[in-house]
């Protein structure tokens, strides 16, 4: 590594992890005709894997025949129309052995045809799959039939139609092609007198959605209920998208802005300086604040240590932001982007700065992570003896990201070396591991460990 009074000392990018991404994972539909039964039962289709959503639908075509969902189903809309028709819909998330099984829509009454459509669908929100109600529905005998509106979509959404229909007054009818940007799932099932039909965007969607036609190209538009439904993407976890090193001697030192950030992702900068007198907090750049180890004054064998966040926005990020230290020292700093942090509260659990008097390189302290696919940082800093290697190396779970030492080593000093390293984990313990150096032994070493949620 070249020393250098200040400047960047290493810098290294990730590609980001795509996200956000809905898929139709398959569809079956089933009909029982007039008189032969009270229910209709659909396979779910094989290709469904655990944490798919399952949508399933049921219609017959008279009122007040009360169709009922299948056990284990959360029921969303059970909307008999004022002309003499029932739709019901509803939703689960899959778990092993959904796929293949039997789904049954029962109604109270035999003598009336059941129609029941099945659409499974990959990547949407497992907890709250249509926001907090992100869906509509209206009731027509016209055509076209214009589907409801639904407002406050989020990005990478997708817009599902669903629309079922009774001919029983009307003889046979042909629905119209899908309307326009949007995909067929399922279309004019029908015998007797009851059709019910599925389509979805052809791309994603956010704001307002809905407000599309279908319309009738034979026979008289009978009595329908159309559905708009907003499916929301699932969130992937935490993710480490790009970082950068620095080193200073500095009293005020930039830091530079990682690569390939955009609106809405974290950036969490940690500073180790080797001064055991700082008595105040380093300058913090506006928009920035500490979130973990609260600031001890003059922290003596463990140095100094701290972690800062700041969110990006929709303006575009400077190259760097400048940091200051009143004291004279030497400081190094890893600055990285993480995606899809929880939006106002990234940090959810920290422990540290620990003292460590070990041999060997600081020891990560344990910390208990609240919540599932949590992206848990630890950091090592230790002050070496003059002449020797500080370079920390730690096992499984941890990955490194990034090792820094000060930049202008001090002949006959102690030196500094920071170490950051990642991991995904569940809710649980995480930490406690003791890593190893180079050569030499610590003079003075500090561990920490924070956890950033969804």
């Amino acid at each position: 590594m070249s020393p250098a009074a200040l400047g960047i000392m290493a810098s290294g990018v990730k590609a980001a992890v795509a996200g956000g991404v809905i898929t139709l994972r398959g569809s079956a539909t089933k009909l029982t005709p007039i008189g032969s039964s009270n229910a209709a039962t659909v396979v779910v289709p094989a290709a469904t894997q655990a944490g798919d959503l399952i949508i399933i639908t049921g219609s017959v075509n008279s009122g007040g025949r009360a169709p009922a969902l299948p056990a284990g189903y959360t029921l969303v809309h059970d909307i008999p129309t004022t002309t003499g028709f029932d739709l019901v819909w509803g939703w689960k998330i899959a778990v092993a052995g959904d796929a293949g099984a039997n789904a049954t829509v029962t109604t109270n009454l035999t003598g009336y045809d059941v129609v029941v459509t099945c659409l499974v669908f990959a990547g949407v929100d497992t907890t709250a799959p249509f926001g907090s109600a992100l869906y509509a529905y209206n009731q027509s005998t016209t055509s076209p039939h214009v589907f409801p509106t639904v407002a406050s979509v989020p990005a990478n959404a997708r817009e599902l139609l669903l629309f079922a229909h009774s001919d029983y007054n009307t003889g046979s009818i042909t629905l119209g092609a899908a309307p326009t940007g949007t995909t067929l799932i399922v279309n004019d099932l029908k015998q007797g007198g009851n059709a019910q039909s599925s389509a979805w965007s052809d791309a994603t969607v956010s704001g307002t959605i809905g407000g599309r036609s279908w319309t009738f190209t034979a026979g008289t538009a009978p009595p329908g209920s159309a559905h708009t439904i907003a499916l929301l993407p699932a969130t992937p976890p935490p993710t480490l998208v790009s970082y950068t090193t620095t080193g200073s001697a500095a009293a005020t030192f930039p830091v530079s802005v990682p690569a390939g950030v955009v609106d809405g992702d974290w950036l969490f900068t940690f500073i180790a300086a080797q001064s055991a007198t700082i008595t105040a907090d380093f300058t913090i750049p506006s928009g920035w604040a500490r979130v973990a180890w609260p600031f001890v004054a003059s922290e003596g064998s463990m140095r100094f240590n701290a972690v800062y966040a700041h969110k990006v926005g929709a303006t575009a990020e400077p190259a760097s932001y400048t940091w200051g230290n009143a004291v004279v020292s030497r400081q190094i700093a890893t600055c990285i982007a993480v995606r899809y942090a929880n939006a106002t509260t990234p940090v959810t659990a920290y422990n540290g700065p620990t003292t460590e008097t070990l041999t060997t390189a600081p020891q990560i302290p344990v910390v208990t992570v609240p919540s599932n696919n949590s992206l848990v940082i630890g950091m090592a800093h230790n002050t070496n003896a003059a002449g020797t290697d500080g370079t920390q190396t730690f096992g499984a779970p941890w990955s490194v990201i990034a090792i820094t030492s000060q930049p202008t080593p001090i002949a006959g000093a102690a030196n500094d070396v920071l170490w950051l390293g990642q991991q995904t984990a569940n809710a649980g313990s995480a930490g406690g591991q003791i890593g190893t150096i180079a050569t030499g032994t610590p003079a003075t070493d500090a561990g920490g460990i924070i956890v950033i949620g969804k």
